[in-house]
């Protein structure tokens, strides 16, 4: 701020006049300007994401369809908790874990956790217990390149509460 008033009172004194609207404009009002997104970014954004959140009656038919290959179910749960169950296809990522997780390279990536790593433009469902660490999960991933996320907020509550209905 004290830079672009030092700039003004420059022009001022050499008898410049300015317009009164850019009297009001300082560099500290540049910097909380956002970026706009990319082209790779924006053309990379699929309708997948653009889709919202995913209902339970959408991660049943994703579950039991054979032909949504590219669909990778992530469990952000810990360890523990997926110890009293989990969806079907998903694998476990724990919260905790996806920011180191995301920058391993491939092969270190299935050493550590024992299924190949996704690609950045797979389709990614993420959950956990009852939705606020999938939703930051999923912040996580489109943070890191992840442009084909959505998450699933009725998680593992949801879904074995209107499973073990069905049974």
């Amino acid at each position: 701020m004290q830079v672009g008033n030092k700039i003004l009172n420059k022009v001022r004194l050499s008898g410049t006049a300015l317009p009164r609207v850019s009297a009001s404009f300082t560099l500290s009002s540049v910097s909380r300007v956002k970026p706009l997104p990319s082209a790779a970014f924006v053309s990379n954004y699929s309708t997948w994401a653009d889709s919202g959140d995913v209902t339970y009656e959408e991660l049943t038919s994703l579950v039991k369809d054979k032909k949504a290959k590219g669909v990778v179910l992530v469990d952000v749960r810990e360890r523990s908790e997926v110890q009293s169950g989990k969806i079907p296809t998903s694998i476990n990522l724990p919260l905790k874990e996806i920011p180191k997780a995301l920058q391993l390279d491939d092969s270190d990536f299935v050493a550590a956790y024992g299924f190949p790593k996704f690609s950045k433009d797979n389709n990614l469902v993420v959950y956990c217990h009852a939705g606020m660490r999938s939703a930051m999960a999923k912040q996580i991933m489109e943070q890191s390149g992840y442009v084909n996320v959505r998450n699933y907020p009725g998680s593992w509550r949801e879904y074995f509460e209107k499973t073990q209905n069905k049974q």
